[in-house]
């Protein structure tokens, strides 16, 4: 994306408690059953984990 002429980027994180597993053959990211964000329940804020680092 471009604004005023700077390049601008955005990281995405998505961090998973591993408590569905970590086979992701078995266990995809992608649930299309979880509507409407369709990720797996395992998902965690990854707000509080960069807040910590941040400190």
């Amino acid at each position: 994306m471009t604004i005023s002429g700077t390049q601008i980027y955005m990281l995405h994180l998505e961090v998973y408690s591993g408590t569905m597993g970590y086979n992701l053959r078995t266990n995809p990211l992608t649930d299309r059953s979880s509507v409407p964000f369709k990720r797996r329940s395992d998902l965690v804020d990854a707000s509080i984990l960069l807040n910590m680092i941040k400190k």
